[in-house]
């Protein structure tokens, strides 16, 4: 036992070091994640203590249930083919099943520190959310051209995820009576919101808009002035629908009738105009007003690639059309001639709307209102996710009782690409961007069925102590879950790991009166 030899307060000291370092490392970097995990998991494995450790299990059902989850995983290796893709897999989910347990069993000891941990977290989301604005806005013209560059260190989702539950701890650090200081919070929260408004991250603004929604439902259930929440939320629910109704539904896209439209360009050359989509850019028609020969012609004036080359979202000769479109001009040489150079520059870098360069959460969801139009789902966040639920659904059909296995999941989607028919692109043929649906097709009904109780079960824990910020916590996870393959990387696994053993080990410290 490693506690005889260095003492318990000392092994204390170095676990709460390691948890330290994985607060801090959360945001940025893999190589303090990794020690980090590696150090705690050798502490609980050096300090063995086998009844201590047997009745911090025996006591917490949903540590329980998640270590049913593990064995699971380690049984589906028996009907996984790839052996090496196997064990690639479980070592990328290896801080998802190592931290939750080492909390429990070597959980946090006082408030403070608990506090602290928060603190350390909420320093580094700050930091490097400052450095990622700065190096994008400060230098985009040179690198920083893709709004997905704006993080520099990880995912752009994930770290979009971790500021929405930074915002919740500042709220929390806020409404606390045992904390001062109260307008460090204040102004992180608004950082974090003016960060997230311009990141574009769609998940997170659901994850936000879904933590808001709870956390006023929550507080109709349990506070004493219940009539103010119900207020706020009846407003907070108009304001959605307001804003649904602005994007989606107001100026309604109509297509043009064909005996409407001009049979020959100013120069005479004919038009083609193919009203058989519904694709609309900035409420104007895509494939109307087209006359290929002039564009052709005009575009080998100013730019040296070649029109069908291809670039990152598509083949440039869409993105021209799109582009234009963007900007109400009809697809011809007079229309081509209103174009500046930098319009040129932008179609040459892949770029089909012309209000891309005007950032942020209304931009964003005018770019979403436009992707619905289109038949074309590449470069689509939504439709392509429907293209990989629609391929894990066929997949799943094939071995649902137990699934493929994590083994073999990367091996299925390739086959499945390979002999389906699909209007995806090669780089764009991924697997479902979906937690939930990846576990189920990974391990079949039963293991699916699993996953989905651990966070029964810690839902259930968590409102019955009425503790709201570990709540909020699963909120956002599983918002997360919807869209993306949260826990398929290590960002993500410990992201999701180090927070959730936090919570399902220290109820006693997080466990006060619902203050109003």
């Amino acid at each position: 036992m490693l506690s005889r030899f260095l003492g318990e307060k000392n092994v204390y000291k170095i676990l709460l070091l390691a948890y330290s370092a994985l607060a801090i490392g959360l945001a940025f970097n893999k190589i303090v994640l990794s020690l980090a995990t590696l150090l705690i998991a050798a502490i609980c494995l050096f300090d063995f203590n086998l009844e201590k450790y047997k009745k911090a299990i025996q006591g917490n059902k949903i540590i329980q249930v998640f270590l049913l989850f593990l064995f699971l995983h380690l049984l589906s290796f028996f009907w996984s083919e790839n052996t090496a893709y196997f064990l690639k897999d479980l070592n990328s989910k290896l801080p998802f099943y190592a931290i939750p347990l080492v909390f429990v069993l070597k959980p946090l000891q006082a408030k403070k520190e608990l506090y602290f941990i928060f603190g350390l977290f909420l320093l580094s989301l700050t930091i490097i959310s400052a450095i990622n604005f700065i190096s994008y806005y400060g230098w985009r013209k040179t690198e920083y051209d893709n709004i997905r560059n704006l993080s520099l260190f990880l995912s752009h989702i994930r770290f979009g995820l971790m500021l929405i539950f930074g915002m919740v701890l500042t709220f929390f650090w806020l409404k606390s009576k045992e904390l001062t200081w109260k307008i460090i919070p204040l102004v992180l929260m608004i950082w974090f919101l003016v960060y997230t408004y311009f990141s574009e991250v769609f998940s997170c603004y659901l994850a936000l808009f879904g933590v808001l929604i709870f956390a006023l439902l929550y507080q109709i259930r349990f506070s004493r002035h219940k009539k103010k929440y119900i207020v706020s939320f009846s407003v907070f629910i108009l304001a959605i629908f307001s804003l649904v109704f602005y994007f989606f539904y107001s100026n309604e896209n109509i297509k043009p009738k064909l005996s409407e439209l001009p049979e020959v360009t100013a120069n005479g050359n004919i038009y083609e105009h193919d009203l058989s989509t519904n694709h609309f850019i900035n409420g104007n028609f895509v494939f109307s007003h087209i006359c290929k020969p002039e564009l052709l012609k005009e575009w080998y004036k100013v730019s040296d690639l070649k029109i069908s080359d291809y670039n990152v979202n598509d083949y440039h000769y869409y993105d021209l059309l799109q582009y234009m479109t963007s900007k109400g001009l009809t697809k011809d040489s007079l229309g081509f001639q209103s174009l500046t150079k930098e319009d040129v520059a932008k179609i040459e870098r892949g770029i089909h709307n012309y209000k891309d360069e005007k950032e942020g959460f209304f931009s964003r969801m005018k770019t979403l209102k436009d992707e619905f139009s289109d038949s074309n789902p590449n470069g689509k966040t939504i439709l392509q996710r429907i293209q990989y639920l629609k391929a894990g659904f066929t997949i799943f059909k094939k071995s649902w009782l137990f699934g493929i296995g994590s083994g073999d999941l990367e091996q299925e989607f390739k086959a499945y690409y390979s002999t389906h028919d699909t209007k995806l692109y090669p780089e764009n043929q991924l697997r479902t961007h979906n937690q939930i649906a990846t576990y189920f097709i990974s391990f079949g009904v039963f293991g699916g069925i699993l996953f989905l109780l651990i966070f029964v079960f810690a839902f259930s824990h968590f409102y019955k102590n009425k503790l709201l910020l570990p709540l909020l916590f699963l909120v956002i996870i599983l918002i997360s879950f919807l869209s993306e393959d949260t826990l398929e990387t290590q960002f993500g696994a410990t992201f999701f790991g180090f927070f959730f053993g936090i919570f399902i080990s220290s109820t006693h410290l997080l466990n006060q009166k619902n203050e109003d």
